[in-house]
């Protein structure tokens, strides 16, 4: 509802209690609001430790899904940081996670973070295979922000590459 401090807050309170009383499975949620909010302040590296707690936790319980978005979260963080190979780290493995838990909505979010990087690193030709198979997914998914997205991108990927018929293509 918009009060960031009450949500860590309340967040760190039921982190602490959790610990305290050895609760299993530990929830993942409370580090992730943590580490939302301390991202959104700017505090990056506080929110990684956080956001690092819920991907463990998340690989204890052997919840595939949940680690494949908490390798994604840690990701866009990374990307934040202007830390591209290590985005591209945490994508490549979300997305592998992702394809094993038959997540395609969030495969198709992951192969557009990395065309993203890959063309942040001038990359060009993985960037647009990684966007052109997200195109698919989200087209099949019927997934409408997900196609904005990968066509705004793809329309980037065009521009830095001089295809401007194409690149205008996917702008329109």
């Amino acid at each position: 509802m918009g009060d960031r401090e009450n949500a860590t807050k309340y967040a760190l309170e039921l982190i602490r209690f959790q610990e305290k009383n050895k609760l299993t499975p530990l929830k993942s949620n409370p580090y992730t609001q943590v580490g939302d909010n301390l991202k959104f302040y700017k505090k990056h590296q506080e929110a990684l430790r956080y956001y690092q707690k819920a991907l463990d936790i998340e690989s204890q319980n052997h919840d595939l899904i949940g680690v494949a978005i908490g390798k994604n979260r840690i990701g866009n963080l990374y990307d934040d940081l202007h830390k591209n190979k290590e985005a591209i780290k945490y994508f490549n493995d979300g997305l592998i996670d992702a394809q094993k838990a038959n997540y395609k909505l969030l495969e198709s979010e992951l192969l557009i973070n990395l065309g993203r990087m890959y063309k942040k690193e001038k990359d060009f030709i993985t960037a647009e295979r990684y966007l052109k198979k997200a195109v698919i997914y989200s087209i099949e998914l019927k997934a409408t922000q997900h196609l904005k997205t990968v066509y705004t991108n793809l329309g980037g990927l065009y521009f830095d590459t001089k295809k401007y018929t194409l690149a205008e293509k996917y702008y329109l």
